[in-house]
């Protein structure tokens, strides 16, 4: 910046760069038959202490998913989950219940 006789001079220096890519923010993507219906739970595995996804998606369908987002099983319910699954065991099934019943789901 400079100035002469109550004048102003600046430069200014501008890049652009028409190739950029929006950053993908997510940890996993994983394609589910419909939209989610219930929140996702954190279960711990018991073979390998590593984290698992299970959640309900909007045609009542269950699903429990690796933490790479590799889908392990899902199964379709005849209704909405009403509680919150705790834990899983070594096979891989998990304990929930619905309105209807108690079940013991793989």
């Amino acid at each position: 910046m400079s100035a002469n006789a109550n004048l102003f001079y600046s430069s200014i220096f501008a890049s652009y760069k028409p190739c950029y890519k929006k950053a993908n923010e997510s940890l996993l993507d994983i394609q589910l038959d419909t939209t989610i219906l219930t929140k996702p739970s954190i279960l711990l595995d018991p073979a390998d202490s590593s984290r698992l996804i299970f959640v309900q998606d909007a045609s009542n369908k269950i699903y429990l998913i690796d933490n790479k987002g590799k889908i392990l099983w899902k199964n379709e319910m005849k209704e909405k989950i009403m509680s919150e699954v705790q834990s899983v065991n070594e096979k891989k099934k998990c304990n929930l219940s619905s309105p209807q019943k108690l079940k013991f789901m793989c």
